[in-house]
């Protein structure tokens, strides 16, 4: 990837380099960024009713496949409805990525919609949890959560992406995946 692009588009190359095949969620501002470059890579995103549903079917593509699963849901209880399946995921030992969104920072604290600290309950229900605020660090975090996924006892992950910084405008050239 040469040039400029959103930052959220970064968490699409790395799930292309890692051979994910589906996105499970909801549509959603937060996160769409990360979304439309996964379609526009290959990997459809799957519509579901409910994050619950999402989280569910990324388990289910993790258990019958032996491949990484992958979910998302918006900021507040878009993330919050992704639990259930996380945590069913965490006791059965399944490899789910989450994806999460987040207010801007600049919203943090400011009783915006949908806004409240998400970390605590994730990362009781995962095996790794990041919150990203430097946009040349998404690749990064992303390989890290994927690889805690999948290596030992496989399990959940969860990274969250304040909005301003998936929409971020970012300069490839210096990033790697």
């Amino acid at each position: 990837m040469e040039g400029k692009c959103r930052a959220g588009a970064l968490v699409a190359e790395v799930l292309k380099k890692e051979g994910v095949q589906y996105l499970f969620g909801i549509p959603g501002g937060h996160v769409y960024p990360a979304m439309e470059r996964c379609e526009e890579l290959g990997i459809p995103f799957i519509g579901v009713r409910h994050e619950m549903t999402a989280a569910f079917a990324a388990e289910g593509w993790a258990l019958t496949t032996g491949k990484l699963g992958v979910c998302t849901g918006t900021a507040g209880p878009g993330v919050t409805n992704l639990l259930t399946g996380l945590a069913n995921s965490y006791v059965g030992g399944f490899p789910v990525f989450a994806l999460g969104g987040k207010a801007r920072i600049s919203e943090e604290d400011r009783n915006q919609l949908q806004d409240f600290n998400q970390m605590p309950i994730l990362s009781s229900m995962t095996k790794y949890a990041r919150h990203v605020v430097e946009a040349d660090r998404i690749p990064e975090y992303v390989g890290q959560a994927i690889a805690q996924a999948t290596t030992g006892r496989p399990g959940p992950v969860y990274v969250e992406i304040p909005r301003d910084v998936m929409e971020m405008e970012i300069d490839t050239s210096k990033i790697e995946l």
